[in-house]
């Protein structure tokens, strides 16, 4: 009821230019912040959407946000721009650091900021002779400064974390033997998918289902509707569960997940059924909560760069006499068995890891009795030195006596 009356009166506010309500430049600079940020936040979808009002439209509205406070002025901004999510940083620049707001907002809305950006800016604007930054209390006591620019940081609602990339591969077709590699196996065809998608990194997840819930299941990803969540792990010792930390899993809703067994297995040759591949995506640069392609080009190039680098530096010049090393001819294209080799031996690698309960005890029995043999033969082996010291010993007496027993014969 509270926000459906205070969008009538906003809206009565911004359009009421007949009535004489409120100075026309005021109307007028609240309709273009409004416009522009409306597109703003949906156009980019960035992770943060960020405003640069002066003190003027702020104190102005004050028949909206309670006499012209700074801190009800976020709804109002809320409430005209439903893309804007919770307010993460309110800023209050004044005097000759007026001019901070506008760069603060343009640096938030191009998503030139890397990291927390919230810490980032406290860091870099707020301080003696740039901006401070109001508490809760302060901004809702506050009335807008004619002398100050206010800067509104919000979460951004349109901004989606296209962290994973899916594709969804009709049963039948994944049953194919792919260039005589694959052989129709579960396991093999992701390699496939990394080869012709160059975003598509490590595989996270897999599943099998029917078919409409595969590309369901793949849209929903690819749109980032879908996401990983944290599910606590544990293990249990005397019949009560101890966590053990954390891992990441995904849920689609139709499909069944492949355990690694069963990736091992050969592809159904039907087309009712899908095998969903979700991988993360190497074009989403966390730091920047965005994809960018551009930088992770980069990012390849000065990998590549540095291992160029590493081998000139790394060359050893021929003895003299000493005729060069024939260079190595470079691989042409891309080697898919062996690609299929290393994901096989990662894949052995997570089997081992992923053992039984009980296999795990049988192995524990099996240590515990390699470690009682080894403290028997540790045991045994201090017994027969012992026993040969007492033998050298008596061997030394024996002698002693013979040589005594001689001398008296003497």
């Amino acid at each position: 009821g509270g926000s459906s009356a205070l969008v009538d009166r906003a809206t009565d506010f911004l359009f009421c230019e007949a009535r004489g309500f409120g100075s026309a430049p005021f109307r007028h600079a609240m309709l273009r912040l409004v416009s522009l940020f409306a597109l703003l936040a949906h156009a980019t979808a960035y992770y943060r959407a960020a405003m640069d009002v002066t003190g003027a439209v702020v104190a102005g509205a004050g028949n909206l946000t309670a006499g012209g406070k700074i801190g009800t002025y976020t709804v109002l901004l809320q409430v005209l721009n439903p893309g804007l999510g919770d307010l993460k940083l309110l800023l209050e620049c004044c005097g000759n650091a007026r001019g901070y707001a506008s760069e603060i907002a343009s640096k938030v809305n191009l998503n030139m900021i890397a990291g927390d950006q919230e810490e980032i800016i406290r860091k870099d604007y707020v301080g003696d002779g740039k901006c401070s930054a109001p508490g809760p209390i302060e901004s809702l006591a506050k009335k807008g400064n004619t002398q100050c620019n206010y800067v509104y940081s919000f979460a951004n609602k349109a901004w989606k974390q296209y962290e994973y990339t899916a594709q969804c591969v009709p049963s039948d077709v994944c049953s194919v033997d792919v260039v005589g590699a694959t052989k129709g196996l579960k396991v093999a065809y992701p390699v496939v998918i990394q080869v012709l998608n160059r975003n598509a990194g490590d595989l996270f997840y897999a599943g099998q289902g029917p078919i409409g819930s595969c590309l369901e299941g793949m849209n929903s990803v690819n749109l980032a509707n879908t996401a990983a969540k944290k599910e606590e792990t544990s293990i249990e010792i005397f019949g009560k569960k101890i966590p053990t930390g954390f891992k990441e899993t995904m849920h689609i809703e139709g499909m069944t997940q492949l355990k690694v067994p069963d990736m091992f297995s050969k592809c159904d040759e039907t087309s009712d059924k899908g095998i969903l591949y979700v991988f993360k995506n190497k074009f989403w640069i966390n730091p920047q909560h965005a994809m960018n392609i551009t930088d992770f080009d980069l990012q390849q190039e000065m990998a590549q760069r540095k291992k160029d680098l590493d081998e000139l530096m790394n060359y050893k010049l021929p003895e003299k006499g000493e005729k060069p090393a024939e260079p190595k001819e470079e691989p042409k294209g891309f080697d898919i068995a062996a690609a299929l080799g290393k994901l096989g031996g990662k894949v052995e690698s997570t089997l081992e890891k992923e053992t039984s309960v009980k296999a795990a005890d049988i192995q524990n029995d099996l240590d515990e009795a390699e470690d009682e043999i080894e403290e028997d033969k540790e045991e045994a082996e201090e017994k027969i030195e012992e026993e040969q010291e007492e033998l050298k010993e008596w061997k030394a007496e024996k002698k002693e006596e013979k040589k005594e027993t001689e001398e008296e014969e003497e």
